[in-house]
């Protein structure tokens, strides 16, 4: 067999490289392996009437099965590196020969795309608002008030794992999951970043997100007041940044 798209196999049991890096190609007749240097056919059950081929000896014609079943298959051989220019499988694939004789060329039917799955923001920014508290709701240094659902909702290509990891605008606090204020004339207090099991986000580190669900996904969070020392009545906001990974 011939490979059209990349150099032959090494051995026996290698697959067929692609012109994308990490996926490559084998193909089985009747369960046994293609290789380069093979043709796989055995025990000829029908051949071409001597008449076709009157100066060519027995031994030298190729036989042919009437029945044979080609399982075509990609196979990942490594890490998938996809660049900014043709990243899709199409056209001939391979081709069968016998010397110099290419007589089935093996093509596929359309394009085969590889793309990278990832999600896309839905909204460029997640906007939450806190309803305003007494300083009665917050008596002493860590706690709580306010506790306010939101999400960062996504739009994914695909089901897979998510890690998300968040940085701070501005100065961090020192404490897990608040965020100072980067403005406003409240004094004492920041904002608390936790999952829904009231986890506190630890700043600057991956986390898993979940598995997406391929369209439209959310990752679920709470936010609330949190007393940080002396309390000063006022307005104020802080900021996070998030970025997105696939493990």
């Amino acid at each position: 067999m011939i490979n059209n798209i990349g150099a032959p196999s090494p051995d026996t049991y290698t697959p067929f490289p692609t012109n994308i890096p990490g996926i490559g190609y084998m193909m089985f007749v009747d369960n046994s392996y293609l290789t380069s240097s093979e043709m796989g056919f055995t025990s000829p059950a029908a051949a071409y009437p001597d008449a076709a081929f009157p100066s060519v000896s027995a031994s030298q014609r190729v036989y042919f099965k009437t029945d044979i079943v080609v399982d075509f298959r990609f196979v990942k051989t490594g890490d998938i590196i996809l660049t900014g220019g043709n990243n899709t499988i199409s056209g001939t694939i391979a081709s069968l020969a016998v010397n110099d004789l290419t007589f089935m060329p093996i093509r596929l039917s359309g394009t085969m795309a590889v793309t990278t799955p990832s999600c896309s923001v839905s909204s460029p920014s997640a906007n939450v608002s806190l309803s305003a508290t007494s300083v009665l709701n917050l008596p002493s240094v860590g706690s709580t008030a306010q506790e306010t659902p939101f999400s960062i909702d996504l739009n994914c290509t695909a089901s897979m794992s998510v890690n998300i990891s968040f940085v701070p605008v501005g100065t961090a606090s020192g404490i897990t999951g608040v965020l100072l204020p980067t403005s406003g004339t409240a004094k004492g207090v920041g904002i608390r970043l936790t999952d829904t099991s009231r986890n506190p986000v630890s700043f600057s580190q991956t986390f898993s997100a979940g598995t997406s669900s391929s369209g439209s996904w959310s990752v679920p969070l709470l936010a609330s007041y949190y007393r940080t020392g002396a309390l000063s009545a006022g307005s104020l906001s802080a900021g996070v940044t998030f970025t997105l990974s696939y493990p």
